[in-house]
């Protein structure tokens, strides 16, 4: 993976982790999975930032078929909108968001996104253009639709803090604390397990790069913003550039380059900071993803009663959920990946829906008959029908090499080999 797409990447992230009203987002690819097992279907969906009209048709497509095909939508929305934030309070909008940011200011250690706080969600119009992204509020719209929907963000009380909102530094850290406890309790199986194991000791040794930053923060009552002071800037500076120096080492061995190569070809990478990109969302964010990812994980892993989980969130978050899928037994059907060509870059969902619907039927029936018939590789798509996109690729032909797992490739290697002796065994 190229310098430039990785922190371009990470800059789109960044808008989106912020929810700053600049730019539009758009689902721009998809990851068809299947469990030849019990026959259950995954729809991965990539969120990208750029300007485009997409995001409005895309959200109402996702919902339709999401009603359509009784799916379990799982997403990276935030849960909220705020029409004010400062040190003296939040107003959310629209207004009867209120109770989901005053248990959020209430309680940031214990606070649950998805807690039914009996909201009234008749104000919720997917057509409306008020939003940046599908992403954003999804998990109401759902709701009001009657679809099963839960978020997996977990970084509410770090987004109100830093943008100077009544959550302090010292309950920030104490909120991350309480969610590493939690993921640290998970027992989802070997291989599940073995993943969030590997993300939790590359936390720990990642929050030990900065022992002094992270001390200030934890005796701090002031938010983020009044905390963030620049005496600081050298630690976390040096603490980014070490892990982006381990991103690119994992980048380079994911494409089979040896580690002692990897580590020569990283070392040429000169790590800095995009113009106008903040050090401290950036490390925070990069610290702190794993959150997602393991949540994305622990809700596929708990919903194998599902037949169709539909997953809504970060390209980030994909591709590094994507070998751990795999070596959970789950196949790549197809993948639709519309980034490489400038200006027709989202893809039209209705039509893609449509497309699969053979597909997601099919783990419909197998759900509730129990059949264990062979499935069928998704139809070749017709290029002209499809409005949106620009690129498609059979998986077997998929190059997984240019995906960005965020896994290393020990860690892949290990668990793809777990579930192959389980394999073995179950054939035998």
């Amino acid at each position: 993976m190229s310098c430039s797409f990785r922190r371009g990447l990470l800059l789109f992230s960044l808008v989106l982790f912020l929810y700053v009203p600049v730019l539009r987002s758009f689902v721009f690819a998809t990851h068809l999975l299947v469990d030849k097992a019990n026959k259950q279907r995954i729809v991965l969906m990539s969120d990208y930032h750029e300007d485009t009209k997409a995001s409005i048709p895309q959200r109402i497509a996702i919902l339709n078929a999401a009603k359509k095909f009784d799916a379990y939508l799982v997403a990276e929305d935030n849960g909220y909108m705020c029409d004010y934030v400062g040190p003296d309070g939040v107003t959310a909008y629209p207004a009867c968001l209120q109770p989901v940011l005053d248990d959020l200011v209430a309680d940031p250690i214990n606070f649950d996104p998805n807690k039914d706080r009996q909201l009234d969600l008749s104000v919720f119009d997917p057509e409306a253009d008020n939003e940046m992204t599908p992403l954003l509020l999804l998990t109401h719209m759902a709701r009001a639709q009657n679809i099963k929907g839960h978020t997996v963000e977990c970084r509410q009380p770090e987004k109100i803090s830093y943008r100077n909102g009544p959550i302090s530094a010292s309950q920030v850290c104490a909120a991350y604390d309480a969610l590493i406890v939690r993921l640290a309790g998970y027992n989802d199986g070997e291989i599940c397990n073995a993943f969030y194991r590997h993300q939790l000791e590359r936390y720990k040794t990642r929050i030990a790069y900065c022992p002094n930053f992270f001390r200030h923060l934890r005796a701090s009552s002031k938010n983020l913003k009044q905390a963030l002071r620049s005496s600081f800037e050298a630690e976390v500076l040096n603490a980014y550039k070490k892990i982006e120096f381990e991103n690119y080492v994992n980048d380079y061995m994911i494409q089979g380059v040896s580690q002692a190569k990897a580590e020569i070809l990283a070392s040429k990478i000169t790590v800095e900071l995009e113009e106008g990109q903040d050090l401290y969302k950036a490390f925070l964010m990069y610290l702190y993803n794993f959150l997602i990812d393991s949540a994305v994980i622990h809700e596929i892993a708990i919903h194998g009663q599902e037949p169709i989980i539909f997953i809504y969130c970060g390209a980030m978050h994909v591709h590094s959920v994507l070998p751990v899928l795999q070596a959970m037994g789950f196949v790549l059907e197809k993948v639709c990946d519309a980034s490489n060509v400038a200006g027709q870059s989202a893809l039209d969902m209705d039509h893609y829906f449509d497309l699969i619907a053979v597909q997601l039927n099919e783990s419909i029936d197998a759900q509730s008959q129990r059949s264990f018939e062979t499935i069928p590789f998704l139809d070749v798509f017709n290029m002209k029908k499809f409005s949106f996109i620009d690129f498609l690729a059979d998986a077997p032909k998929f190059n997984q090499a240019s995906l960005l797992f965020n896994v290393p490739m020990s860690l892949a290697g290990m668990l793809l080999k777990n579930q192959k002796s389980q394999n073995s065994l179950i054939t035998n």
